[in-house]
């Protein structure tokens, strides 16, 4: 390629993206200085990412100036095609970190009752007309979780009430609506207080619960216990017994034992919640009639999943896979007598990229394994990238072999390689950003 109106323009073009991420970058530092939420990434780490990427941008074309990758210098080329997928990389890299410690990403139903006043007024303006039921203080402590599959959880601990001496023993208890099989809630241990009495049961009890995975592996899980009253008549309202617990504080984590195996997940918080859910029958109590949906107590405990683990398992071998791809691209020749020492072939080039499929769609099924979802997870835009960046080569190797582009013979397919990892590398950036740009997720009701 020789210098002259194509390197000017290029030039050009390069001066301009440096101005305009220049500008970009400036603007959206003084947006930052106004918003607190951007430093305390209170935004999902929007404002934090938008600020890496404009950065990294605006280093690479400012960097660009000095490489000057415009003439007939391909080592020139090189360093730029380099300094461009270190940059996605670092991008990328940046934008886990930002997402992972944001704290936007709560997604707790219902509403947060954290003090005794928080519950009288919740319940004082949110119950059905009637006769008020009698309240029964209930409390929950979770001894250990292990995900048996992507939905299904074995919880094991203790749930306490503290009844009083005239409520009837139909009442007292607590049913779990969302375990899975067989719940086993048995009766641990029995005091008398005076005017109630405590009772504690040993929970252990496998619990179906829907988890969103869309950020699969930088995500975190809300793991929630739905109680109800073992009264289905509604006389008796379950309260969380607060007073069994520390003063409840904003991101604590109480009711779960500290000596808690992780397992690739940190606790992050845990809180009682009310949830109004407006059910659309009678349950066989006569017609059915449109009423004000009654209050349900949840006990919720959030996770942050360890993401270095899951990542490395698909990263570094799909890493591999790219780095074999890629030395392939330097074995495609027209040369006859270059073709006979390396063994180049169409059919060479076309077994090989079956080959690299194959061990990308293995990688590709244990993430389908993991998470067991119908739907994508951010995991699977790597398999899905390598999918495109493989076929795209093996379809470079055939046209360079049957057609005379001259993109494609400048230096011996030289275009090809150089774009290989800033197309790899910046797909992964956009598919991340695409993944993590969400507006932020609070509690619902």
């Amino acid at each position: 390629m020789k210098a002259g109106w194509g390197a000017s323009l290029l030039r050009r073009l390069n001066l301009v993206c440096c101005v305009v991420t220049g500008l970009g970058l400036v603007i959206a530092l003084e947006r930052a200085g106004e918003n607190p939420k951007v430093s305390q990434f209170d935004d999902g780490g929007r404002g934090a990412a938008l600020l890496v990427i404009l950065g990294l941008l605006a280093v690479y074309f400012t960097a660009n100036l000095v490489i000057r990758p415009f003439g007939t210098s391909v080592v020139r080329y090189w360093i730029s095609s380099v300094a461009f997928s270190l940059c996605c990389v670092i991008g990328m890299s940046g934008i886990w970190l930002i997402v992972h410690n944001s704290h936007y990403r709560e997604r707790i139903l219902g509403e947060k009752m954290e003090t005794a006043a928080a519950v009288d007024w919740y319940l004082a303006h949110n119950m059905p007309p009637g006769p008020q039921p009698r309240r029964v203080p209930t409390g929950v402590y979770i001894e250990s979780m292990e995900f048996d599959t992507g939905n299904n959880v074995l919880i094991t601990g203790y749930i306490w009430q503290r009844v009083a001496k005239d409520l009837p023993a139909s009442a007292i208890g607590v049913a779990l609506p969302e375990t899975h099989g067989t719940s086993n809630l048995t009766e641990a241990y029995r005091r008398d207080l005076g005017s109630e009495t405590l009772i504690g049961w040993y929970l252990n009890a496998r619990f179906r619960l829907q988890f969103d995975y869309a950020q699969y592996p930088i995500d975190r899980q809300d793991i929630s216990l739905r109680m109800w009253s073992s009264d289905f008549a509604r006389g008796v309202m379950l309260v969380p017994d607060l007073q069994s617990y520390p003063p409840w504080q904003a991101h604590g984590v109480f009711g779960l034992d500290k000596r808690f195996a992780r397992a690739g997940w940190n606790p992050h918080y845990s809180v009682f919640t009310y949830v109004r859910i407006d059910y659309d029958s009678s349950f066989g109590d006569g017609a059915y009639k449109k009423t004000k949906p009654y209050p349900e107590l949840y006990f919720h405990v959030g996770f942050d999943r360890s993401f270095r683990g899951p990542l490395t398992e698909t990263v570094l071998p799909l890493a591999f896979v790219a780095i074999l791809v890629f030395a392939a691209m330097f074995i495609t020749t027209t040369d006859s007598e270059r073709r006979l020492v390396v063994g180049w072939s169409t059919l060479t080039t076309i077994t090989f990229a079956m080959s690299a499929l194959l061990v990308v769609a293995l990688r590709h099924n244990a993430i389908l394994t993991s998470t067991e979802t119908p739907k994508l997870v951010y995991l699977e835009s790597f398999p899905f990238v390598m999918y495109f960046m493989i076929m795209a080569t093996a379809v470079n190797s055939i046209l360079f072999a049957t057609t005379q582009y001259r993109f494609l013979h400048w230096r011996e397919n030289l275009l090809p390689a150089l774009l290989f990892w800033p197309v790899l590398t910046g797909a992964l950036l956009l598919l991340t950003l695409v993944a993590f740009w969400r507006p932020p997720i609070g509690s619902v009701s």
